[in-house]
């Protein structure tokens, strides 16, 4: 049956600000806004709300809830892709990251999402803050030469000595006990079956 394009405008109360607004139920019958800018800011809002929901405000480190990437950054899902969470956390508070830097930790602790513990910087800048802060240890190179990153100040790593014999310790044969490790050491999977099989820290009894 065909549809009656003569039939009057329907009123609805926008969802973001309330305002009433007249739409035509042939043309949109799902009309739920009264102009896409309060549309676009709904989205915001619930994108915001959505990411808040993964950590809990505090005094020290606002660690995110997960997931994590393999170098133990929050991972957040957001227009098809995933996104490191402490790089949304500082663009929600602070606006678009110009191209070219990046968002390091004052706190090194990279799971925290807590605004005041980021700042901006180049490559450059997070190489001397590795360095500044101790984090640049190297192992001694049987081979010669000056040697390779190793152990719990790997600037990639934020597991410990203590965090490895704990995961190479603990009992998997439970269904779903490597996913719990993972979870908990805030590191993907594939790295517990790493350290459990000795395939890296190798250095640790």
């Amino acid at each position: 049956m065909p549809v009656k394009r003569n039939r009057p405008p329907v009123a609805r109360d926008c969802e973001y600000c309330g305002a009433t607004f007249f739409f035509f139920p042939y043309r949109n019958p799902t009309a739920r806004f009264c102009s896409t800018r309060c549309h676009d800011w709904w989205r915001r809002l619930r994108f915001e709300d959505r990411f808040r929901s993964r950590y809990e405000e505090g005094d020290g480190c606002w660690l995110f809830s997960g997931p994590f990437n393999e170098s133990g950054y929050g991972a957040f899902w957001m227009d098809g892709k995933n996104h490191g969470a402490h790089r949304i956390a500082w663009e929600l508070a602070n606006g678009p990251i110009p191209d070219g830097l990046w968002v390091l930790h004052r706190c090194d602790v990279r799971a925290c999402v807590r605004p005041d513990h980021l700042f901006l910087g180049t490559a450059q800048d997070n190489t001397t803050d590795m360095i500044t802060k101790g984090r640049n240890y190297r192992s001694p190179n049987p081979r010669g030469g000056r040697g390779r990153y190793r152990g719990a100040r790997h600037h990639k790593t934020h597991l410990t000595e203590d965090d490895v014999r704990a995961i190479r310790a603990a009992d998997v044969s439970a269904w779903g006990a490597v996913a719990a490790l993972a979870r908990r050491y805030r590191v993907g999977g594939a790295t517990i079956l790493r350290v459990r099989s000795r395939e890296v820290w190798k250095h640790v009894e």
